[in-house]
């Protein structure tokens, strides 16, 4: 209780002991009350109503004036300001730091430590969301004050630079630790674009997109992990993986995900890093058959549910690289052994319904029946389209990988990619979402410049980065792989990238001399610094 006696905060004992007055009304009988089946209420709609997201919009957040003479606190740098938001978990108490190497720890530290640590109730999902919020403010005013307290040349900015908008996009390509602390921002996906862009130009066009869906009501094994770490159901015991699925109904096992999305978070990163190391493997027994992975990108999403989705390119050996043409049959072999619409090839029969789309009612909203929906798919197919042969049952199933699909008992798909063009589908989604978000900064270093033009390039940045900060919105389990420092995107291979303008030294290849000025030799490539220009040199 030291934190309400160094703030003088007293604690009304009298609230917790009122009862309520009679008011001579009849008391409803409980009977009266409709029961709901849990069964009756699809596992996807538990799940989203046990979801948590957070919006933190700072132009919305009660101002108090800090008195006379005193200088005002942002609810950031308050020092016992979490101590005193989560009663239930600190219980008034400051926290006591044991460093016995003499070591600092940060508020990073601090959060991460609370979000791993064995006991879970640092660990909720209001407490997650909390810390991530805190920690990606901390990030950007640092990142704001070592970005620009030192520099010189752009100390008065005019209306004319803020409207250029060459200007504008340098400053933000320059100042990259500004947007690259926050996770899904434009500036983080701009480099996620290049190294992409990097692989394609090096590896080619890759053989296939492979997606791979959260399930995680359905993994007994991380079931039983939840619910060994969870105190709200010690009354079940669990000792096998099959009394997890029998003895937690689907309610209960939502609550059990959506209250510990650190766990969720961490299985998921595992699951799918286990996946690709063991298809990428040189082993005896390869799920992938001759056609193993040997180069990979993959991209991290949450979508509505909060659960997150894997989107990886894959690099396969032995791809057949085939002109397009109606013929292609070492291609079509390899759909065939990698690809399947049929139950049968599933360990478990039962997992099909993990691979069976369902409609929504926004598939049918303007009066689209089966005919007309047939009519507008034929009229979207202008390029190269894989088609499965399939019977009646087999419509509306999904194509998947038989030994992935029944690894994961979850929704997965795994496409064919023929040509360039369908790969560039993919791709423009990177570039479309970096441009459009450096034009709505454009806008915004405009517009703010404009309603206070006496604002030098630190405010003006420090608007901006409320107006970026306001329009995040976070689930549980992205700000817990924000917080456990996760990435949201990683590759098979590292990208290095040489900066070859805008600079008074360079990198530089000499083709034929030998003894080149501060040279070095690999691979009978010779490097060497050149002060000006890259005149008889290449990359």
């Amino acid at each position: 209780m030291d934190t309400y006696k160094h703030y003088n905060i007293s604690i009304d004992w009298s609230v917790f002991k009122s009862t309520f007055p009679d008011t001579g009304l009849e008391d409803v009988s409980l009977g009266a009350i409709e029961s709901m089946n849990i069964s009756d209420v699809r596992e996807s709609e538990l799940i989203t109503a046990k979801q948590q997201t957070l919006m933190w919009n700072e132009e919305q957040c009660l101002d108090i004036a800090p008195g006379e003479d005193r200088t005002p606190e942002s609810h950031i740098s308050d020092k016992f300001a979490e101590e005193l938001s989560f009663p239930g978990i600190y219980f008034g108490v400051a926290r006591q730091i044991n460093a016995n190497n003499g070591a600092r720890s940060s508020a990073y530290t601090m959060c991460m430590s609370e979000t791993r640590g064995r006991d879970r109730r640092g660990a909720t999902p209001q407490h997650v969301l909390y810390m991530a919020m805190k920690i990606l403010r901390l990030r950007v005013r640092d990142s704001i004050q070592s970005m620009y307290r030192c520099l010189r040349t752009t100390e008065r900015i005019t209306r004319e630079m803020i409207e250029n908008r060459e200007f504008v996009e340098r400053l933000i390509d320059t100042n990259q630790a500004f947007l690259k602390t926050m996770p899904n921002s434009v500036q983080y996906w701009a480099a996620r674009k290049k190294d992409l862009f990097a692989m394609i130009r090096q590896l080619g066009k890759p053989t296939a997109f492979l997606t791979i869906s959260a399930k995680e009501t359905h993994w007994p094994n991380l079931l039983r992990i939840l619910h060994g770490l969870s105190e709200g159901y010690n009354d079940i015991e669990i000792h096998e993986m099959e009394d997890v699925v029998e003895k937690l109904d689907e309610g209960k096992r939502a609550h059990l995900v959506a209250e510990d999305p650190a766990t969720c978070a961490i299985y998921f990163h595992k699951l799918v890093n286990a996946i690709l190391t063991i298809i990428s493997a040189k082993k005896t027994y390869k799920p992938f058959g001759e056609y193993r992975v040997i180069e990979y990108f993959l991209r991290i999403e949450f979508q509505h549910r909060g659960s997150p989705h894997a989107h990886i390119l894959l690099w396969l050996e032995n791809d057949p690289a085939e002109e397009i043409s109606d013929s292609m049959p070492n291609t079509v072999n390899m759909i065939s052994d990698l690809c399947s619409v049929d139950k049968a090839n599933m360990s478990d029969p039962t997992m099909i319904k993990n691979q069976t789309h369902a409609h929504t009612f926004t598939r049918t909203k303007r009066d689209c029946d089966h005919q007309r929906y047939q009519d507008l798919i034929r009229l979207s197919l202008k390029r190269p389209t894989l088609l499965f042969k399939r019977d009646m049952t087999q419509i509306f199933v999904n194509t998947f990988n038989p030994w992935i699909s029944s690894v994961l008992n979850s929704n997965m798909d795994l496409q064919i990619i023929l040509d360039p063009y369908s790969c560039a589908a993919y791709v423009v989604d990177y570039v479309n979402k970096s441009n459009r978000g450096k034009s709505h900064l454009h806008r915004e270093f405009t517009s703010i410049h404009e309603a206070n033009p006496e604002y030098d390039q630190t405010q003006l940045m420090t608007k901006v980065g409320l107006k970026v900060l306001n329009r995040v919105e976070m689930s549980a389990q992205e700000a817990a792989l924000y917080l456990l420092r996760q990435p949201m995107s990683w590759a098979s291979q590292a990208t290095v990238m040489i900066r070859v303008k805008n600079s008074r030294s360079m990198l530089s290849v000499a083709a034929f001399n030998k003894e080149p000025r501060h040279s070095f030799h690999s691979k009978n490539i010779y490097f060497f610094a050149l002060e000006i220009t890259l005149k008889n040199g290449s990359l």
